[in-house]
């Protein structure tokens, strides 16, 4: 499921003083060690195909370097696209066993906090070297997607090539272009092939959580939370990337090697609940509409509805990775298809080992013996990985929210009860849209007054009580 990336907009003493022993607490790595750069291979082997012809860009947030992705896609003469995809190639710098490769193994994924990741690479690399950066000629993946009309893939080849990236864009200005008409290619044509992915995803009964991110920016002495709702491009591309975690994953089973990404179905209890919870909060939710259905038209701007979304991350839980071969396959329960994760080495460790396999498999070679050897022990290296990522994203909320309501102890805030347990309920609050758990009795759904009783930075921990009448 995607995560919601929070963001410290302005930089002061004080946050910085709290995110960095946030960082102590949780032991986030710091700088990278020197024996492992130095392990860095420098004179790699390079392949014979040369497509730098091709006009690739990139699209990431705008301070990103570490840019794993780059893409050119068109229409072709049949009413399907083609969809080149070069995936940063991080494989060929790194011998296996070494210093670099033993300390991207104990990391397993690059950790995003509120103003600074923890790379799985180090810069030299994730930043210089294997980064698809604009005017620079890279080593990278490319997988080549033909589409039909109806969005589904018709045939698909990965190959190793030279590339060369023309520009590197941001989701906010390709947005900015694309609503005022004036986007150049192949933008237009990446939201018609998202929209159209989209599309079947919905028919497959697949889901896509939209998730906002959050900015906390420095305002009079204070904080203020804001909200970036995902644009129509976000989307699009992240059906782009989808796309190719599905054909990688069918490339792998075909093979018979390989490992995928794995997600429970949700059950019916689990949907019956939701049902429940979006009647109590007010939201209509028809008989005969899916709960994807219905995730897609919530707004995160409206109390209830950012509540709602919060609520059915419920359905998306129980992630894992399954090798091929280890008995019967299991989808992606969310996306309802067999999926993997291959459009991101830079910064997840299982990309390399699946794009490496693919590369082989493409060209009907047999996978490289380190790729293969490695598979047994990457469901548990980024079942870590994924597990401290996510205390360090929920650290780091829980974080901004006590900065963002310190000084404010003592005030009355409007609220939405969006669960009950026994001896009380989880809020989410309407101004800040901060969330927290209450030990008074509350009814899933009502709109009540709480006081903000207490904050503490340290703890990362803010405390409502029930609010007097009147």
């Amino acid at each position: 499921m995607p995560r919601r990336q929070i963001t410290v907009v302005a930089d002061d003493e004080r946050s910085r003083r709290a995110l960095d022993a946030l960082r102590d607490d949780l032991e986030v790595p710091g700088s990278y060690p020197a024996d492992a750069v130095a392990s860095i291979v420098t004179d790699p082997p390079t392949p014979e195909l040369d497509l730098t012809d091709i006009p690739f860009e990139t699209i990431d947030p705008p301070d990103a370097m570490d840019l794993d992705q780059a893409l050119h896609v068109e229409r072709t003469s049949d009413g399907g696209h083609l969809l080149r995809y070069a995936i940063a190639d991080v494989a060929r710098f790194i011998e296996p066993g070494s210093a670099l490769d033993e300390e991207t193994w104990r990391r397993g994924a690059t950790l995003y906090g509120p103003d600074r990741r923890a790379p799985l690479h180090p810069p030299e690399l994730a930043e210089g070297e294997a980064s698809l950066l604009p005017g620079k000629t890279r080593v990278a993946n490319v997988w080549e997607i033909r589409l039909d009309d109806g969005a589904e893939p018709t045939d698909v080849s990965v190959r190793s090539a030279h590339v060369s990236s023309t520009a590197k864009r941001s989701y906010r200005e390709i947005q900015t272009l694309l609503d005022a008409g004036e986007a150049p290619h192949p933008w237009p044509i990446v939201i018609e092939l998202g929209r159209a992915r989209r599309q079947l995803e919905i028919e497959r009964g697949g889901v896509s959580l939209p998730i906002p991110d959050q900015e906390i920016h420095s305002v009079d002495g204070g904080y203020q939370l804001r909200w970036v709702a995902p644009r129509p491009i976000d989307e699009a591309n992240a059906q782009i990337s989808l796309l190719t975690g599905a054909v990688a994953a069918q490339m792998m089973i075909d093979g018979g090697v390989g490992i995928l990404r794995t997600l429970p179905e949700s059950t019916r209890q689990g949907v019956d609940r939701l049902r429940r919870t979006a009647k109590a909060l007010g939201i209509e939710w028809a008989g005969n509409e899916s709960y994807g259905d219905l995730l897609q038209r919530l707004k995160p701007d409206v109390p209830q509805h950012l509540a709602m979304v919060s609520e059915s991350t419920m359905l998306f839980r129980g992630a894992g990775y399954q090798v091929i071969g280890d008995g019967a396959l299991h989808k992606h329960g969310a996306l309802n298809m067999f999926y993997t994760h291959v459009t991101a080495p830079i910064r997840r460790l299982v990309d390399r080992y699946t794009g490496a396999i693919c590369l082989a498999l493409s060209a009907e070679d047999t996978p490289p013996e380190w790729a293969v050897e490695a598979l047994d022990r990457l469901p548990a290296t980024m079942a870590d990985a994924d597990r401290r990522a996510g205390e360090y994203e929920r650290s780091g909320l829980d974080l901004l929210e006590a900065l963002l309501l310190e000084g404010r102890v003592g005030e009355r805030f409007s609220a939405v009860v969006v669960d009950e347990y026994k001896k009380g309920g989880s809020i989410q609050v309407t101004e800040p849209p901060v969330h927290a758990d209450v030990d008074f009795p509350v009814e899933l759904g009502d709109t009540i007054e709480v006081v903000l009783s207490d904050v503490d930075t340290s703890d990362r921990r803010i405390a409502f009580e029930s609010a007097p009448a009147g």
